[in-house]
Formats: structure tokens, sequence, C-alpha cells
């Protein structure tokens, strides 16, 4: 858990900004939403999401990432001067068993 407390610009008086993952695995295909906390007193504010590689995992503007492809990326959360990161790994879909419940072949 990443979590930091501090003063803010903007008349805002104090900021608690958490993010609670800073690592996670996913498979393609997969989606997730990223907890994040901000608490102020003060102007509004709003977290900024950004994916290092949006071809890998792809993020929105409420932290739900959608795994796309195999490879690795890193999320960061921004929130005025503070941000938080989360690396996330894509690894290849499990292959499970077809509808007769046969395993696939190795």
């Amino acid at each position: 858990m990443l979590t930091a407390l501090i003063s803010c610009k903007n008349h805002t008086e104090i900021l608690f900004f958490e993010v609670k993952e800073s690592e996670i695995t996913m498979q393609v295909g997969e989606t997730y939403q990223l907890s994040a906390t901000v608490s102020y007193s003060g102007p509004n504010i709003a977290i900024k999401w950004i994916s290092s590689d949006m071809e890998t995992v792809s993020v929105d503007n409420d932290g739900n990432l959608n795994a796309l492809k195999t490879g690795n990326a890193v999320i960061t959360a921004k929130c005025l001067d503070q941000q938080f990161e989360c690396s996330v790994t894509v690894i290849p879909q499990e292959s499970g068993p077809d509808e007769n419940g046969n395993q696939p072949m190795q």
C-alpha cells in the first residue's frame, strides 16, 4: 500500500492520496479496477490515470484496467503533485477444459 499525506496548491489544506495496489498480474482479456482514495479540503481535484503501454494494458478515467496482450506496463495515478505507480504484468490466458470437460493437449 502506498500512502502520502501532503499539503497541496490551490488552497487545498490536506490531501490524503492512497493507491492500494503496487503490483498485479492479469491474464489477457481480464479487467481490474485499481483502488485509489483521495481526501481533501478545497477545490475539486481528480486522479489522472496513465498507462505506459496502452497496447498492453489500457486504463480509463476511473482506474479500470483492461489486459490486451502479454507484456508489462506501469499504471500511474497522478493527483496534483503526487503520483503512485502500479506495475502490471499480463500473462497469456490460461487454457481450461472445453465444454465437454476435456483438458487441452500439451
